[in-house]
């Protein structure tokens, strides 16, 4: 079984098995090839909810540790000391969620401030798009430097 890798073929075959053409896709193509294939970005974690990240934050061996020390405290009978502990966990775990969550929207406000653009094109026309609309099929014009703007979902 003897497959031509894509990079051997040429242009006008490449073009055509996409469903393409040198004009590139039509806006309305690419609008629709973006709601079939989705969002050219492979590296989009999946984040966990709010509450889900909070919670999380209790699996800390040290934050388990002294949980159990403060159960210790209330099975004993010293009530001060387990509420002073978890008073002090809980106090501490709020303030790990409040830095995560400023950090987090830091990092998004970055991100959106230095979203990688490529010039594609669209309708027989050049146009600048953000990387992560790229579809199928996109004619997309690089020059010397330029990162190659697609992803590879494995």
């Amino acid at each position: 079984m003897n497959v031509p890798l894509f990079w051997n073929q040429p242009r006008a075959v490449l073009i055509e098995a996409l469903g393409s053409g040198p004009a590139g896709l039509s806006p309305d193509e690419a609008s629709r090839r973006l709601s079939v294939y989705g969002r050219n970005d492979a590296a989009a974690p999946k984040r966990r909810s709010g509450w889900q990240r909070f919670l999380v934050l209790f699996a800390n061996p040290l934050v388990v540790i002294l949980l159990f020390a403060s159960a210790l405290s209330a099975i004993t009978g010293d009530t001060t000391s387990f509420i002073i502990i978890v008073t002090i966990v809980v106090l501490s775990v709020v303030m790990d969620f409040v830095q995560e969550m400023r950090a987090q929207n830091a990092i998004d406000a970055l991100q959106a401030k230095v979203a990688l653009r490529a010039r594609v094109v669209r309708g027989g026309q050049e146009v600048t798009v953000l990387v992560t609309e790229l579809v199928p099929g996109d004619v997309v014009n690089l020059c010397s430097g330029d990162l190659v703007p697609g992803t590879v979902a494995c």
